[in-house]
């Protein structure tokens, strides 16, 4: 058997030697435009070889990770247009002809995407420490447990389920209006925002629930402002129970609306 080409995604291309480091990377040009490219045996990606490969998780989170080390180093030096995993060819000149075909779009993407970079947000909560502020804060949670409080033992039990269910219900109206307070401060400093995946590697404690995740278009004359944004909200809600963190950079895939056919390979 022969080889395939995989895309990995696309740059701007001036005619200039590219050179990646590891990975077997070149590129495949069309006038200004260029996509990433390595090649990969067919015995391992072809049509039905791959259906089974992708049954073993370990070898597909290996090529999942390996793209994404390999589009974050290309990132370091111009901007990148990256491609879910699994976009194969045949031949040069069939990654030409799609060249050719989607110019356009990639050249508008490229722009786009110039001078920007995508970090991610999340928030994870303590919520036992966020019910006990929450409730400090509400009246009525103050007033019923005032009540159960000077009641004999044993003879509250609706009053305590009552109690249990004020005390999830400031929990959450709290959550749901730290989420938006957070999430309006670091806006202003982006250009776009989209609803993240969780991020690989970021495991939350046990005792921790992780309530908002966004990936953020940031141009990079902004960053400053936007990690001090960061800063400034995971101080402010660091007493309420939140951990707020940044994580990144990403290869922009949240504000790519690109995708090509998967296997099998283009003809």
């Amino acid at each position: 058997m022969g080889t395939l080409i995989q895309l990995y995604g696309f740059v701007q291309y001036d005619g200039t030697e590219f050179r990646f480091p590891g990975n077997g990377l070149f590129l495949i040009p069309y006038q200004n435009i260029a996509c990433l490219a390595r090649r990969v045996p067919e015995e391992e990606f072809g049509e039905g070889a791959l259906e089974e490969r992708l049954k073993d998780t370990e070898w597909l989170k290996g090529q999942l990770m390996e793209q994404e080390e390999a589009l974050e180093r290309v990132m370091k030096a111009c901007t990148v247009v990256p491609l879910k995993w699994g976009a194969l060819f045949r031949t040069e000149e069939a990654v030409q002809g799609m060249l050719k075909e989607r110019y356009d779009t990639i050249r508008g993407l490229l722009e786009k995407l110039k001078g920007r970079e995508e970090w991610t947000v999340r928030a994870t909560v303590d919520r036992g420490k966020l019910q006990e502020v929450a409730g400090a804060e509400d009246r009525e949670i103050q007033r019923l447990q005032a009540t159960i409080e000077r009641m004999p033992s044993g003879t509250a039990y609706l009053l305590n389920e009552r109690l249990k269910l004020l005390k999830e219900e400031a929990v959450q109206r709290a959550t749901g209006e730290v989420i938006q307070e957070i999430y309006a401060q670091i806006m202003i400093h982006a250009e776009a925002s989209a609803t993240a995946e969780p991020v690989r590697g970021a495991a939350d404690p046990e005792d921790k629930d992780l309530v908002f995740q966004m990936a953020f278009l940031v141009p990079k004359e902004r960053m400053s402002g936007f990690t001090q944004a960061v800063l400034k909200e995971a101080r402010r809600r660091h007493a309420q129970g939140f951990e707020v963190q940044q994580v990144g950079p990403f290869p922009p895939y949240y504000f790519c609306n690109l995708e090509l056919k998967e296997c099998p390979a283009h003809e």
